[in-house]
């Protein structure tokens, strides 16, 4: 007997094995986020990253409003970074999205999986109930969204989880003599909560404890747990309510996605068309439901047998509301994966149909039609991915040709101009410029991005200067007047041929001439590289970046080493823009050293900035440009304009100046100065130089 025991408790970890064994294949298979699926995954790695840093007013996605998924990939990213990382965590993260995706998704796999095992221990507990323990583990496996999960990063995989832990919670409560009505009320409150907190369309669920509790003094511990354990989840993000407030009110006021469309509740037509597809898609939820809802009518004819099963009377209750209400939701705004909470209940709700069925029939013979309906259950999501699966693998091999395409052709003194949207594509910096579309103060990851991302342009509209990374102001004539090539991705439901057109405008107002080409086509997935090159005759003759780490003595090294500033400079490391020093300015040191540039001609141009740390003084200094006079003095050419905050402690100046007229000796002097009586810190100085002369 004690033999038995132990191999019925070894079956408990099988199906959990499956679970990490299956995610592992899909994750590989399914290619890298970037290249298939970055809506909403960068999303949440980016404001996940916001709370590993413990920044929440950062946090610029709160639609549904997801706090809850956001804390925990925060701590995901601290536990992946402590083991892992490389450098600081800001800089890890931005410069290895993929990996961290990866783990954070295997994750939340291993969360469900411990999950898993909790359930099937709970179930053996009850009598030794290998079936239903099988039944209640394979909950993951019997619907085609839930087995397509584990290849994204979004909330609703955290709550199929929050489901999962539920539906234990349930089992115990139906089961377990020493689980009283108190304990599931705080329990389903706390977890019912968490999980409302994340999603919206998690609403059904919180109806099932309401039913399934018949006192009402434990019926008010489970309002008041549910309520603080929402507003607790939502406090990161409290002073944003207004926002999230109005998303809702939106979203129920009109009848298209993300509170678009017509101003009505309903669409008639699309909302029957949407109803039948959530249940023609869900083959063995419905299948559940029906069987439910027979089952459901015997215990309403039988008042005694429904008197011994009172609570799995009151769960069929509980399942039709829930049904009612996630097909009112997802059928009103219809995403196939909006109604996953309540086919999360699949499992549970077959394991409840196996308790009914053992009570009205014979056991044996009931416990082999439930496994033969939880094989068929399995069956039918795996008859429909069998075939989209090898497609993926086929599709993802277009997709890595060009990404290769990209990585071969497309060099780090080219830009990249791309249009932030939720279509997937071959660039990491796609995913990264979509996800910073959802983060608070983004401008304040300028410096990582700058680092890591330094020839991604972001296109801002017709009427806008393009941008870096979706984050700040580009200059538009110093990009045209580098000489530098700019790719295109072109694909479907993007806008390639307005990003050109765009380019082919500003052009115009340079007198810049760019020649299109085609350089890369791949018709099996419609993916096209179209190349503006560059045909001006202008180019770089000049580029100095001074981050103040590379100094001998009296001279200040440019990070490359090609060029040294000149004059007296004062040096600290208690505060730095990037790396570890910056140049402090005070009335002993008023100017900073000076950059001479040589060979300066009429028409050329210069694009200089700095990075200042950020405080309140009056009569704050500023870049120069300037000629040298015959006396000796300097005669200012141009000063810098503010360009935007890049860090709570630190802004951006930039200096944009056309030469009118040649200096007399052909150079000119750049610098920055500070003529106040307190004191100021600048850091990575850097200085571009254009010309369309001849050597």
């Amino acid at each position: 007997m004690f033999k038995h025991c132990n191999l019925n408790r070894s079956w408990i970890y099988i199906i959990p094995g499956i679970v990490i064994l299956w995610s592992l294949f899909f994750l590989r298979i399914s290619g890298p986020f970037f290249l298939t699926r970055i809506d909403p995954d960068y999303i949440y790695l980016l404001n996940g990253l916001n709370c590993a840093n413990l920044d929440f007013s950062r946090i610029g996605h709160i639609d549904h409003p997801g706090t809850p998924f956001q804390l925990l990939t925060g701590i995901f990213i601290r536990i992946s970074h402590l083991i892992a990382g490389q450098g600081k965590i800001v800089d890890d993260v931005i410069s290895r999205p993929e990996f961290y995706l990866s783990v954070l998704s295997f994750y939340l796999t291993l969360i469900s999986a411990i999950m898993l095992v909790w359930l099937g221990k709970i179930v053996l507990l009850d009598g030794n109930d290998v079936v239903g323990a099988i039944i209640l583990q394979s909950s993951m496996f019997v619907n085609v969204f839930l087995i397509d999960l584990p290849c994204r990063y979004i909330p609703d995989r955290m709550l199929s989880v929050v489901v999962i832990m539920f539906t234990g919670f349930c089992f115990k409560y139906f089961y377990t003599g020493n689980y009283s009505g108190k304990k599931f009320a705080i329990h389903s409150g706390i977890l019912l909560g968490i999980g409302f907190a994340t999603k919206f369309n998690f609403l059904p669920i919180l109806i099932v404890p309401i039913i399934l509790i018949t006192k009402m003094r434990e019926r008010l511990i489970y309002f008041i747990t549910l309520a603080i354990a929402s507003v607790v989840s939502f406090l990161p993000v409290y002073d944003k309510f207004s926002y999230f407030k109005s998303f809702i009110t939106s979203i129920i006021k009109h009848d298209g996605l993300y509170g678009g469309g017509s101003q009505q509740v309903f669409n008639p037509e699309v909302f029957w068309y949407n109803t039948t597809l959530i249940f023609r898609q869900n083959l063995s939820f419905t299948i559940a439901l029906g069987v439910s809802l027979v089952a459901f009518i015997i215990l309403l004819l039988k008042p005694t047998t429904r008197k011994d099963l009172k609570k799995e009377f009151l769960f069929f209750i509980a399942l039709m509301f829930i049904t009612l209400i996630g097909t009112l939701i997802t059928a009103k705004h219809f995403k196939d994966y909006y109604i996953i909470p309540v086919i999360s209940l699949t499992g549970f709700t077959t394991l409840i149909l196996l308790k009914v069925g053992r009570k009205l029939f014979t056991k044996r013979y009931t416990n082999i039609v439930f496994v033969l309906l939880l094989m068929y259950f399995i069956y039918i999501p795996l008859s429909f991915l069998y075939n989209p699966y090898w497609e993926k693998q086929k599709n993802n091999y277009n997709n890595y040709l060009t990404a290769e395409f990209i990585t071969r052709n497309v060099s780090p003194n080219d830009y990249f101009l791309i249009e932030p949207t939720w279509l997937s594509g071959p660039l990491i910096a796609n995913g990264m410029a979509y996800g910073l579309s959802y983060v608070a103060n983004r401008n304040y990851y300028y410096n990582e991005f700058e680092r890591y991302y330094p020839n991604i342009l972001t296109w801002n509209g017709k009427e806008n200067p393009l941008q870096y990374l979706k984050m700040i102001d580009a200059n538009n004539e110093a990009i045209f007047k580098s000489g530098r090539s700019i790719f295109i991705y072109s694909t479907p439901g993007r806008n390639a041929d307005l990003l050109c057109n765009y380019i082919d405008s500003c052009s115009l107002n340079y007198g810049i001439l760019y020649q299109r080409d085609m350089v890369y086509e791949n018709s099996a997935n419609n993916n096209h590289i179209i190349r503006l090159k560059n045909k001006s005759g202008w180019n770089e003759k000049l580029i100095g970046r001074f981050g103040f780490e590379r100094f001998d003595g009296n001279t200040l090294f440019s990070d490359d080493e090609k060029y040294a500033l000149s004059g007296q400079f004062n040096l600290t490391d208690i505060c730095a823009s990037n790396g570890y020093h910056s140049l402090i300015l005070s009335e002993n040191h008023s100017k900073s050293p000076e950059l001479q540039v040589q060979k300066v001609f009429e028409g050329d141009y210069f694009e200089v900035t700095v990075k200042r740390k950020r405080d309140d003084h009056d009569g704050k200094g500023n870049l120069l440009l300037c000629s040298t006079g015959t006396d000796g003095k300097f005669y200012k050419i141009a000063e810098g304009q503010f360009v935007s905050v890049i860090h709570s402690d630190w802004e951006l100046l930039r200096l944009c100046a056309e030469i009118h007229e040649s200096p007399e000796n052909g150079t000119l002097t750049c610098f920055y100065e500070y003529k106040g009586d307190a004191i100021e810190v600048i850091d990575d100085f850097t200085i571009k130089f254009f010309s369309n002369k001849p050597d």
